[in-house]
């Protein structure tokens, strides 16, 4: 699988699905950019930062994570994320 969904803050390049249960994806933010809050219902997701640095919101709390950071969202949590450098955040 490697299907590619734009959006107005970026892009995520889905490359596994595997039974439906687990997805495995490379998101890449725009600089400046800002994607706003949204919830992925009856999942869970586990983020680790590969390259740039932002702000990633977790149903109300901010974390300021870099390269090598990671981050899990639990169920149904709400999230959002700003990329506030002038490179690309990729997680």
């Amino acid at each position: 699988m490697d299907n590619i969904q734009e959006f107005y803050w970026g892009e995520v390049r889905w490359i596994e699905e595997l039974n439906y249960n687990i997805n495995i994806g490379i998101s890449k933010i725009f600089p400046h950019t800002y994607q706003k809050p949204h919830v992925h219902y009856e999942n869970e997701q586990f983020l680790f930062v590969l390259k740039g640095r932002g702000v990633y919101e977790r149903n109300g709390e901010s974390f300021r994570l870099k390269a090598g950071d990671y981050l899990h969202f639990p169920f149904n949590s709400q999230h959002a994320t700003l990329n506030e450098s002038d490179e690309e955040l990729v997680d």
